[in-house]
């Protein structure tokens, strides 16, 4: 795991990669509802990465897409990576 940060501060809370997969981009929000420029660190880093799978885990009731990222709460997100 390691965190993945842009030249203007954009940070990404966790990178997983396993093996020759497809990079796994978390961020983790407090919030409930997070909305797409809460989420844009994740958004810079699919334009370099294109094939990566993009999560944020928060405290959402329900999960949802937001364009390209799907958003879950934390409970599932975690058993989704297992």
């Amino acid at each position: 795991m390691r965190n993945w940060r842009t030249s203007t501060g954009l940070e990404v809370d966790l990178i997983l990669k396993r093996g020759s997969e497809s990079p796994i981009a978390i961020e983790i929000k407090s919030g409930t509802a997070p909305q797409e420029e809460d989420l844009r660190a994740l958004q810079s880093f699919h334009s370099e990465n294109p094939s990566a799978q993009l999560f944020c885990f928060c405290q959402t009731p329900h999960a949802y897409p937001l364009g390209k990222i799907q958003v879950l709460p934390w409970q599932e997100g975690l058993e989704h990576l297992y």
